[in-house]
């Protein structure tokens, strides 16, 4: 079961080579809480929650994407009204069959 709180990994993108057992630990959680979240589409899509056509994986690593995109956004300084505005348009271009 998929935690009721996100779980967001954007640290340590870029380290120096002393780090990259560190940069390794991240990367492995951020690939894993996306297979997770894919894991749980996949689920919806076999239950029907989701249109035949959606690729659970492309929308896994879509929405993946955009929150480690907002992520890094928020690290940087992006206000609140930034931030939703961004959520906003992610889910204005949502297609309603999904």
């Amino acid at each position: 079961m998929i935690s009721s709180k996100p779980i967001v990994y954007s640290a340590a993108a870029a380290v120096s080579p002393a780090s990259a057992a560190i940069e390794c630990l991240l990367r492995d959680k951020r690939i894993a809480a996306e297979a997770l979240l894919i894991e749980r589409l996949q689920r919806g899509a076999a239950q029907g929650e989701l249109a035949a056509n959606t690729d659970p994986a492309v929308l896994g690593k879509f929405i993946n994407t955009v929150m480690e995109g907002m992520s890094v956004q928020a690290r940087d300084g992006a206000t609140i009204n930034e931030l939703l505005s961004i959520a906003k348009m992610a889910l204005d271009r949502w297609p309603a069959a999904i």
